[in-house]
């Protein structure tokens, strides 16, 4: 839902901005695709801090906080129109791209509670199988209309809260299987 909607968002929106404020605003296409960048600038703080907040609040917690924020960020970008500012544009869309990058972090530390001796291979996953959707939100896009489609990812986030609600988090300590076929604990504090 992250990995996948932030490429599909980010491939739509300079037209998306382009065809809603260049009637109204006069806004070119290369403004509006500088415009579409503020969507991925928040890349740099928000991706590690959701890590972050994912390791002291706990993983699943902060999940459902940035699932939810991310969801009420993709609904604010359905209500976007031509009567809107450019600068209160640029906002919700930071707002979203916040709440998305975060997740993405939150996703990731998830990564070493899967198998720690292929972290590295289960990250390559994460970020590989996580990309494919987009791949299925940009041809849903093809039969909607941009309103309809941020309203569509919005309501995938809430599905994806509902899933949130099913996920189990190890509490203390993770137990590995080495190629030996021996058992490890590895404590989680």
């Amino acid at each position: 839902m992250t990995f996948g909607s932030k490429l599909a968002v980010l491939s739509m929106l300079p037209i998306f901005f382009y065809k809603t404020f260049n009637q109204t605003q006069g806004l070119g296409m290369l403004d509006a695709g500088l415009l579409a960048s503020s969507f991925v600038v928040t890349n740099v703080i928000a991706r590690p801090a959701g890590g972050w907040l994912s390791d002291k609040m706990g993983r699943k917690l902060s999940l459902v906080l940035f699932s939810a924020g991310l969801a009420g960020g993709y609904l604010l970008m359905a209500l976007i129109s031509p009567q809107w500012s450019i600068a209160l544009t640029v906002v919700v869309t930071l707002v979203c791209s916040i709440f998305m990058q975060a997740a993405e972090g939150a996703i990731f530390a998830f990564v070493p509670l899967v198998k720690r001796a292929i972290t590295g291979e289960v990250a390559g996953i994460v970020g590989a199988y996580g990309n494919a959707g987009a791949i299925v939100f940009l041809i849903l896009l093809t039969f909607v209309s941009a309103t309809a489609f941020f309203l569509i990812l919005s309501a995938c986030c809430l599905l994806l809260l509902g899933l949130i609600y099913y996920l189990e988090e190890p509490k203390n300590y993770i137990t590995e299987i080495m190629p030996d076929g021996s058992l490890l604990k590895i404590a989680l504090d």
